[in-house]
Parts: C-alpha cells; sequence; structure tokens
C-alpha cells in the first residue's frame, strides 16, 4: 500500500517496515501493522504543533543526551525517536543544498530507532513503533507538505502543509526550498 502519489515521497509500508528491520537490526517483521495502523490514523495527516514539537524535543533530549528513558512513555518515545531520524535522514547534494529525504526512509528509521530504544525501557513496544511512525509522517507533512495552504502552515511559517490532506496522499509541496527547513526540528 502506498501513501502518496509522488515516487520519491510517497510513503511505502513494505519498504519502510524493511527499511525498519535493517536499521534495528531485528530478524523479523514486528513493524508493519504498527505502520499500517499509523497510516490509517486521522492523527497522521495533521500538522505538528509547535507545543508538540518542543516536547519531542525535550523527549529526544533526555533520551538521545543522557540515555534516560525511565520516566519516558511510548509517545515520548516515540516522538524522540522521530526527531532522531529525521535528524538522521537530512542530506545534502553536492553544492550543499538540503535535499528533502524520503519519507519511506524517514519513517523507516523512526520505527527501527524505537526498536532499538526498546532494550532500554519497559513501555508498549508497539505503542511507541506506532508513536513514532505517525510522528515522522506528521513532520513530513508539516516541513514538506502542500505549501499552499493559505496560513503559511508549518512550525516556523516557512513551511506549509495541506489543511485538508486527501487520504492516501502525502506530496513534497511545489516550490518549496529546501533550505528553508531547520537544521534540528
Amino acid at each position: 500500500m502506498n501513501y502518496g502519489e509522488s515516487n520519491h515521497q510517497t510513503l511505502d509500508v513494505n519498504e519502510a517496515a524493511y527499511c525498519a528491520i535493517q536499521h534495528s537490526k531485528e530478524e523479523e517483521d514486528i513493524f508493519s501493522n504498527e505502520l499500517q495502523a499509523a497510516v490509517d490514523d486521522d492523527n497522521s495527516r495533521l500538522p505538528v504543533s509547535e507545543e508538540e514539537v518542543g516536547k519531542a524535543r525535550d523527549s529526544h533530549a533526555l533520551i538521545f543526551d543522557h540515555y534516560d528513558l525511565s520516566q519516558s512513555s511510548a509517545q515520548d518515545v516515540g516522538s524522540a525517536a522521530a526527531l532522531q531520524a529525521h535528524n538522521m535522514t537530512r542530506k545534502t547534494d553536492s553544492s550543499g543544498t538540503q535535499v528533502i529525504p524520503s519519507i519511506t526512509e524517514l519513517v523507516g528509521v523512526a520505527m527501527g530507532e524505537t526498536r532499538i530504544l526498546m532494550d532500554s525501557t519497559t513501555v508498549s513496544q508497539s505503542k511507541a513503533i506506532r508513536a513514532a511512525a505517525v510522528m515522522a509522517m506528521r513532520l513530513f507533512l508539516t516541513y514538506y507538505g502542500d505549501s499552499q495552504s493559505d496560513d503559511g502552515g508549518g512550525i516556523d511559517g516557512s513551511m506549509g502543509y495541506d489543511s485538508n490532506p486527501t487520504y492516501g496522499t502525502m506530496t513534497v509541496a511545489d516550490g518549496v526550498d529546501p533550505n528553508t527547513v531547520p537544521e534540528y526540528v
């Protein structure tokens, strides 16, 4: 099942699950069902608010900078892993211009990072993996989504999003300058 229409910016559920397996070095597919549930979740089509990004940043700092998962919920782990994946999948071309990442890779790495964290926490693995997938899709939508919305969209107003996305569609906005995407979400 694809989540979108353009080749590079279409979420391929099978490929994202495979990417998560490869990233986490997991021997079995524990990702497909949670990813499908995330795709079916209406929240995956909503932009991320500044408050949610702030909370995810705090969780990311606690988990990835201080290696402390003791007080983290499944949502915290998933959101932190999605931010980590966002940072890991950022690329630049030979001229130093930022290239928009593949949503499939972003979601796959987010789920894989979540699985890696599972050895250090007692939170529900399935909930954390689903939270990571949803947050990764929402980050992608917020930073790389449809720039044609009236309100400017995005967390910092520089990126737009479709406030009423069609089911199954998540594509790169026409005319979006990838250099306006924040270095660290």
